[in-house]
């Protein structure tokens, strides 16, 4: 177990496993994530586990080594001297760190344990900034003060509800405070208030019930088997394992919280890489593909070396890409001065189809698009352009055509200027 543990810490050649990013599209969900206190409570269990392996407090995860062989020894060493349930504590700091936002995983474990998300949540600035539909405002409103309230503000602005919500849950202006609220798509198990779908969380739960054996076969189906005699009671033991066990479950549950709050909506994306780099960076390169799990068609093979293409840019691709970014990727582009342009599909109730073109230089530019990846204009961004050349410009700007991308050889580090 022990050596198991250190290469889930440090890694090998054969063993790679990294830490959730935990990104979010929006700044403000960012701050709210990192000083919540799923956050704090993990963090402080973090800090243990790092002293207790002799890491630097301030390292920022304790997994996610580079798999050398003295780090994954001296892991594997440090851990023969430590007992059987301080290993348990570093098992579930490794697993909370390695958890995948949005996953089915985060679903069958919060419900194993019963995390109770208004624990470690409560409704902020930034949740009420990223809900806008008007039909879920309105059942939330249903939900905290009732469907006479909802029904008379039913024709009221997104703001109205949300003001109506916030009064309920702070006690605020003459409403009855309401405690221990949580959407009912942040709850375990998650539900939904509309019936149009698309919710992460309601999806992921769905495979964890599809995942479920049947636990009542047919008495004359398929391996059905004679009952036996139920065994006498026996008396109550104690049980040192399943003690030592729930001890850390609230390290665990707290990091499931985070994860939660964090949930990576997953869309199709697909992006177009050009410019030239040179030949020592392609190591490099090809980790940054491979960490985004992207292949040169859809669902294709994973992306290697040898798929890289003469004459034209690279054109990359993959469905379930959290958030629609390709956050290392394209932050690898950034830094070498490559050309890119990034399309990402719709997520429902939460943000459009969109193109984000990098030139090479400045930041990264994005235009909405739909879902065919075909630039698009809504009326208050033609009257803020003002002028039909204005406008052209914008399309232009949109339809930004990738150069080929070009390796350079070692000694021939040529400028994408």
């Amino acid at each position: 177990l022990r050596l198991m543990v250190a290469h889930v810490i440090v890694g090998s050649p054969l063993w790679t496993v990294k830490p959730e990013p935990q990104t979010a599209r929006n700044d403000d969900v960012r701050e709210s994530v990192e000083t919540c206190r799923a956050e704090t409570d993990f963090d402080a269990k973090r800090r243990a586990v790092l002293d207790l392996l002799g890491f630097s407090p301030e390292e920022p995860t304790v997994t996610g080594g580079n798999g050398d062989d003295f780090g994954l020894v001296g892991v594997f060493l440090r851990l023969l001297d430590v007992p059987d349930r301080a290993v348990m504590d570093v098992i579930v700091i490794v697993m909370g760190e390695t958890l995948a936002s949005g996953s089915a995983a985060i679903e069958a474990v919060g419900g194993e344990i019963g995390v109770d998300m208004a624990r470690y949540w409560q409704a902020d600035d930034a949740f009420f900034e990223c809900v806008r539909d008007k039909e879920m405002l309105t059942r939330i409103v249903a939900e905290v003060a009732g469907e006479p309230v909802a029904a008379a503000n039913a024709k009221e602005p997104g703001k109205v509800l949300k003001r109506i919500v916030r009064d309920h849950l702070e006690g605020a202006n003459g409403r009855p405070k309401v405690e221990g609220w949580v959407p009912k798509w942040m709850a375990f198990p998650p539900a939904t208030y509309t019936a149009r779908g698309g919710v992460g969380t309601v999806a992921a739960h769905a495979k964890v019930l599809a995942a479920r054996p049947d636990r009542e076969p047919e008495p004359t189906g398929p391996g059905a088997v004679i009952a036996l005699p139920a065994p006498a009671k026996a008396e109550p033991q104690e049980q040192p394992e399943r003690e030592a066990a729930a001890r850390p479950q609230a390290a665990l549950a707290a990091r499931i919280s985070d994860r939660r709050l964090v949930m990576a909506d997953r869309v199709s994306a697909s992006i177009t890489i050009g410019g030239t780099l040179p030949a020592s960076q392609l190591p490099a390169f090809a980790e940054a593909i491979a960490n985004e799990g992207l292949s040169t068609e859809w669902d294709g093979e994973p992306f290697a070396l040898g798929d890289l293409p003469e004459g034209e840019p690279l054109a990359l691709m993959a469905h379930e890409v959290a958030w629609g970014r390709f956050e290392g990727l394209e932050a690898f582009c950034i830094a070498h001065g490559l050309f890119f342009a990034r399309w990402s599909g719709a997520y429902a109730c939460q943000w459009g189809a969109e193109r984000t073109v990098f030139t090479g230089s400045g930041e990264p530019q994005s235009y909405a698009a739909d879902e065919d990846d075909y630039i698009l204009m809504g009326r208050c961004t033609a009257e803020r352009l003002g002028s039909y050349a204005a406008i052209i410009a914008h399309f232009d700007a949109a339809d930004f055509a990738v150069p080929p991308l070009v390796i350079t050889p070692e000694r021939e580090e040529a400028s994408n200027g």
